[in-house]
């Protein structure tokens, strides 16, 4: 329960560096709402929740009807996971000033984190972008199929493999593009080449166990964790690894038990987010460390899609690891004032 604070909710819009094509939308811009609590001694602590049109069911005016619905007495299971992501952010960081303990652990402790490096090219362009990728130290990269023809997107995995070397591991992220017979003919062109995962390949999950058991592809859940959030109801046949997405799954919460669920079934979890600022990265990477002793290299190299950031300095990726600075402060001038109040 929030209680005696001051609270904010502003809008912002950042840029994007290129447009973001995901789940069928393209968008120019990185729209969301940033909260930011504040209580009688000055201390404030702020929360993203950045809802993603084709992603998230809430949009940012559902969020705003549940913000304005009282932060006294919030029903936590009913809000929205964009709001628990964001409202769980600002209330945990300023417990944080006030001298409490949370689960996340000290901002000081974020360590370094590795993360997969993004390839959505094609031709001299894919193979310059592997090259610099590999020169960077990436342990891991990721390579977005799906949007070409399946011959096209044997091609490109081949390029990859051969142009990265079997010291990087390959990923593959089809969102759910393909038929089954499609991702049937895509996985035995690939047989010989070496791919640690697949991410989410069919348009009918349910199809999963029958395009593993026909060809043997190593896969990933993704979107099935966030469409149908009941372990038990999951087939984990050929699953290698789980794409934890906090600002979808809806914070702490629920990426913590589907980290003790994924241990317990000896599956990789893999952070990612979902174009988050560079506050809501950090956020996550927090919870990366918290949860995972040794963090499989995460998806969170997404900073660079941003032409202006909601924080400065931002967290940068060097050496295939994201690192954080010491101390940022907030950009005002992106932000835009929609409502303020006492809760």
């Amino acid at each position: 329960m929030i209680s005696k604070l001051r609270w904010r909710v502003c809008r912002y819009r950042l840029p994007l560096t290129k447009p973001l094509r995901m789940m069928g939308h393209t968008l120019h811009e990185r729209v969301g709402l940033l909260l930011q609590l504040e209580d009688s001694s000055g201390k404030r602590a702020e929360g993203e929740i950045a809802p993603f049109p084709g992603v998230h069911s809430e949009t940012r005016e559902d969020c705003l009807k549940q913000l304005h619905a009282g932060f006294a007495e919030f029903k936590w299971p009913q809000l929205s996971p964009s709001v628990r992501f964001g409202l769980e952010m600002a209330q945990w960081s300023l417990r944080e000033q006030q001298g409490q303990a949370t689960p996340a652990g000290s901002l000081d402790a974020v360590r370094p984190l590795p993360v997969n490096g993004l390839l959505v090219g094609t031709g001299a362009d894919l193979l310059v972008e592997c090259q610099r990728l590999q020169a960077l130290g990436f342990q891991a990269v990721k390579l977005k199929v799906g949007r070409e023809s399946v011959e096209t997107d044997v091609e490109r995995v081949r390029t990859v493999r051969e142009a990265l070397g079997p010291e990087v591991e390959l990923r593959l992220d089809a969102n759910r593009a393909w038929t089954l017979e499609q991702a049937q003919d895509f996985a035995e062109q690939i047989q010989s080449v070496e791919i640690a995962y697949c991410e989410e390949p069919l348009q009918r999950p349910e199809d999963l166990p029958t395009l593993h058991e026909n060809t043997g592809l190593p896969l990933a859940l993704d979107e099935s964790l966030w469409t149908n959030p009941e372990p038990s109801t999951l087939s984990l046949q050929g699953v290698r690894a789980v794409i934890l997405k906090p600002g979808v799954l809806g914070g702490w919460r629920a990426t913590s038990r589907w980290v003790r669920w994924a241990k317990k079934q000896r599956i990789r979890s893999v952070f990612s987010s979902c174009f988050e600022s560079g506050l809501g990265l950090s956020w996550i990477a927090r919870m990366a460390t918290a949860l995972s002793r040794m963090p499989t290299p995460c998806g969170l190299d997404t900073g660079k899609w941003l032409a202006q950031d909601l924080v400065t300095p931002s967290p940068e990726t060097v050496g295939g690891f994201l690192r954080f600075p010491e101390a940022s402060r907030l950009c005002e001038e992106v932000l835009e004032l929609v409502e303020e109040g006492d809760g």
